[in-house]
């Protein structure tokens, strides 16, 4: 029983712990994850840098003890080299050269050692060692340096025996020192082995608890981002599947998801957005199926809050504009009846008078058609009269060029008339000089007598010549005189046959222009007369057209009244409100 009762205590606890956490806000859960990997990373790197700093620690220790390890090896050397160089004098005392050498060399390493051991003993830790290497170095003081230094001596003084038997001594005392800084050496050897063991299980430890913590972390993360994506993903899919569908128009979608986090805030925030969206959603359509119905008559609209007011407002401005758009339709409809039959009357009235109006428009018509054939007439007859006017124009305007051009031939003729005489006065003047040489000639023949007188006959029928070429150039003279007066009278005359030629010409051409002005005015005319009579068959056709149009303006207004009287019978289904000045049904 006991343990049955610890068994529902622990789940008692389990699940109330569960229902914490699921209520838990997710900012504080993913901040207590994060928190919670945070201390763990911390641990790990608390635990690394421990593990650094000790291994550090123990590096420069052994750093340090390496660095004590060559100057012991180099003061046993020391003082190995003084022991062999003080051997090497005893048995070379004779060899001066050698002898200097060794003796230098006991200096140089004597030297030496002095500073290696007061290092050594600078660096030591172990009070034991101290002790030990203090006591090490008075030996060395004592017994050895006063020992070797007395051996050199005696060699300087040829005490060679006394050299041997301080060497001896020296040997013994080189040994002991030796032995102890070996042991010194050992002993830091072995204490760094150590040490370094030590080091090697700490940083195996460490390592072992990094890696348990470090797993840890990794379980603990993967169980936080499990449990948390868990609590974050299940209820997002579900909120995701009722915003899909309710997407698409599925009202019915319920939101299940319970939770006092962020995520229970939002499903029942959205649960509400649904609720009343639904309700919404159903008073819109009951107001709208009313209207459908026909039924206009209830104006109160459900007042929506917040962003759905103006859904309110817009349904009851829309069952106002209905309401008043079906009172004027109803009123228009008896207004459209009764102008609909005054439409008709006047309609039939119309396509009476247009009947007569045809009968008038088409005897104007056959007047207007009896004027241009007559214009046409007259058109055709000035056509012709232009025509032989213009023949007679071109053939008057020809005899006045012959005219003008036998006047310059004549004018020319004077003109060579005029040159002739000029070269005829030429001629007489050279027969008058051809004259006086033959009468010349017969004077100097006379003179010459026989011998002249052949020169006298050539020379008179020379004159006879020149006497009838005299006469010729003045009946040529006369000739010429009577041809250029001849000429001048016929100029004058063809001048004033060609002026009068002029004067015909011009008379003509202006006939022949004004009988063309005629000819353009009766072409206008006739054309004037052809639109008189095209515009009265038009306004013929116009009023036949009235006339058919007035008819079909009387079926379409017989038309309009049935559809109006159609029109108030439907209109007589739908409810109104009273105060749309419509009667309510």
């Amino acid at each position: 029983m006991a343990e049955q009762k610890k068994g529902r205590k622990n789940t008692k606890g389990t699940g109330s712990f569960r229902k914490k956490l699921s209520n838990m806000r997710l900012s504080k859960r993913l901040m207590s994850g994060f928190v919670s990997i945070a201390v763990v990373t911390g641990i790990l790197g608390g635990l690394g840098i421990l593990n650094i700093a000790v291994m550090r620690s123990n590096m420069n220790e052994m750093e340090q003890r390496m660095n004590e390890l060559p100057q012991i090896s180099e003061a046993i050397a020391s003082l190995s080299s003084m022991e062999a160089s003080a051997s090497s004098a005893v048995l070379n005392y004779n060899v001066t050269s050698i002898y200097n050498t060794d003796k230098t060399n006991y200096q140089k390493y004597n030297q030496h050692f002095k500073t290696d051991i007061s290092n050594i003993l600078k660096n030591v830790q172990n009070s034991q060692w101290k002790s030990k290497l203090e006591a090490a170095q008075k030996k060395y003081n004592g017994t050895f340096a006063t020992t070797t230094a007395a051996v050199f001596e005696n060699i300087d003084n040829d005490n060679i025996i006394d050299a041997n038997v301080r060497l001896h001594v020296s040997i013994t005392s080189e040994s002991e020192i030796s032995e102890t800084l070996e042991n010194y050496m050992t002993y830091m050897v072995n204490m760094t082995k150590s040490e370094n063991a030590a080091a090697g299980s700490r940083a195996t430890l460490l390592l072992c608890i990094s890696i348990i913590f470090s797993a840890a972390a990794i379980a603990a993360a993967v169980f936080m981002g499990f449990d948390i994506s868990k609590s974050i993903s299940k209820p997002v899919g579900e909120l995701e599947y009722c915003a899909k569908r309710f997407s698409v128009g599925d009202m019915g979608a319920e939101i299940t998801f319970k939770s006092g986090n962020e995520l229970g805030v939002l499903a029942g925030s959205l649960e509400k957005a649904f609720e009343t969206l639904r309700g919404l959603v159903q008073s819109i359509s009951q107001i709208l199926g009313n209207i459908a119905a026909g039924d206009l008559s209830d104006t109160n609209v459900p007042e929506y809050q917040n962003d759905f007011a103006p859904i309110s407002v817009a349904l009851g401005d829309i069952i106002f504009a209905l309401n008043e758009t079906f009172s004027m339709m109803k009123t228009s409809a008896d207004q459209v009846d009764s102008g609909a039959k005054q439409v008709s009357d006047g309609a039939q009235t119309l396509a009476r008078g247009s009947t007569e109006q045809a009968s008038s428009t088409e005897e104007l018509s056959a007047s207007v058609t009896d004027i241009s054939n007559k214009i046409n007439s007259n058109a055709d007859s000035l056509s012709k009269i232009s025509s032989a006017l213009g023949s007679a124009t071109r053939d008057v305007y020809e005899s006045n060029t012959s005219m003008k051009d036998t006047l310059a031939a004549m004018e020319n003729i004077s003109a060579s008339s005029s040159e002739i005489g000029k070269i005829i006065k030429v001629i007489d003047n050279i027969a008058f000089q051809t004259n006086i040489l033959a009468l010349n000639a017969a004077v100097e023949a006379a003179r010459a007598g026989e011998a002249g007188k052949g020169f006298a006959v050539v020379a008179d029928e020379v004159r006879n010549l020149a006497g009838k070429s005299a006469d010729a150039a003045k009946q040529t003279t006369m000739l010429i005189g009577k041809s250029i007066s001849s000429v001048t009278s016929g100029c004058k005359t063809a001048e004033a046959t060609a002026k009068s030629l002029e004067g015909v010409y011009n008379k003509i051409k202006g006939i022949n222009e004004t009988l063309g002005d005629i000819e353009k005015s009766s072409a206008e005319q006739a054309e004037s007369v052809n639109q008189i009579n095209i515009s009265v068959e038009q306004i013929s056709s116009i009023v036949q057209s009235n006339s058919a149009t007035a008819e079909e303006s009387a079926a379409a207004s017989e038309e309009l009244s049935a559809q109006a009287k159609s029109m108030k019978e439907q209109l007589e289904g739908i409810r109104l409100s009273n105060d749309a000045g419509g009667q309510a049904e």
